[in-house]
């Protein structure tokens, strides 16, 4: 049996081993490394489904020879391939038994909404007394309408023809109002992935995340930059209604802070956070590629507030949190 390879899915063993197994399933050989030429060398490893195991201790007892050892080895890979299987059909289960759960609720709604019309339909055509009381439409409302209902058949056929052509440019201009509310939503959802990729990038940089590592552990909080950048946006959302691009909220949260966070004897080189230029670099003439400067281009920049402790760093970062409810 040396040199065979049956089954779907067997896998290659070493220089020195031999693979065999069924289905989707396949073992590992036998090493003969370092054995003499003839001599039976047993392997009790096997694999199913790119998962290795080993044949359990109580049954090597009976492996003597390498048929033995095939055949065994086939057993344990159906065997875990089974186990596999069976998670698999588990888990499809469970997601068919959500959608189906979603497919009834729909369904009932759409038979309870069927429900209320054929009723409609029925009172309609048989006592359009209870058909008004059924769709809660007041008695006073149907007298007034049936009283300019009236008048109105009372008007000339041109002006009844003004009129109508009112009333369908009214319907329609209420349909263009929905497509013009989904489209607007539709494309807010898209301005807002946008925005948060952009973010995201922005956060990713080497100079911002410097920069943020430092807030973070003098905050002492994992994420509190980007807390602190995300609540600014959202305050000058609520105050101005617009939204800001992400690269100008971390510019402001970057200078608002950055005397406390980097310190007097840091604010130099702070003030090169990304335009990409160290100064190891620039002694090297080297420069990095970098997104534009978090600094706003300037390293004179007035802050426009200098904290002096981690307290007023966390009450200040409290009160933009406060803003954004």
């Amino acid at each position: 049996m040396e040199g065979e390879q049956t089954g779907m899915d067997t896998g290659t063993a070493d220089t020195s081993s031999e693979t065999t197994g069924a289905g989707a399933a396949g073992g590992v050989g036998a090493e003969t490394s370092g054995a003499e030429a003839g001599e039976y060398v047993p392997n009790f490893g096997f694999k199913a489904y790119d998962k290795k195991g080993e044949i359990e201790e109580w049954a090597r007892e009976f492996i003597t020879d390498k048929a033995t050892e095939d055949r065994f080895r086939s057993l344990y890979a159906k065997a875990g391939g089974f186990d596999h299987l069976r998670g698999q059909t588990r888990a499809s289960e469970e997601r068919f038994q959500s959608v189906q759960n979603e497919v009834q609720t729909v369904q009932a709604t759409l038979a309870e909404r069927d429900g209320v019309l054929d009723e409609l339909k029925f009172r309609r055509d048989s006592d359009l007394g209870s058909f008004f009381e059924y769709a809660g439409i007041p008695e006073n409302a149907v007298i007034d309408w049936v009283e300019s209902h009236l008048k109105f058949l009372q008007k000339p056929d041109a002006e009844q023809a003004q009129i109508k052509g009112f009333r369908e440019q009214a319907a329609r201009a209420r349909e263009l109002e929905k497509e013009n509310n989904s489209l607007r939503a539709s494309s807010e959802s898209s301005e807002s992935n946008q925005h948060v990729s952009t973010f995201n990038e922005l956060c990713d940089h080497p100079e911002v995340a410097g920069f943020a590592s430092k807030y973070d552990s003098v905050a002492g909080k994992p994420g509190a930059f980007r807390a602190a950048v995300i609540n600014y946006g959202d305050a000058e959302y609520h105050r101005t209604g617009k939204t800001i691009p992400p690269l100008e909220a971390i510019r402001t949260v970057y200078r608002q802070f950055k005397p406390f966070i980097v310190g007097r004897e840091g604010a130099a080189a702070a003030a090169d956070v990304g335009t990409g230029q160290s100064a190891g670099a620039a002694g090297a003439g080297g420069r990095r590629p970098v997104i534009p400067s978090v600094g706003g281009g300037s390293a004179k920049s007035p802050a426009r507030r200098v904290f002096t402790s981690v307290e007023e760093l966390k009450a200040h970062h409290a009160n933009m949190v406060a803003a954004k409810g």
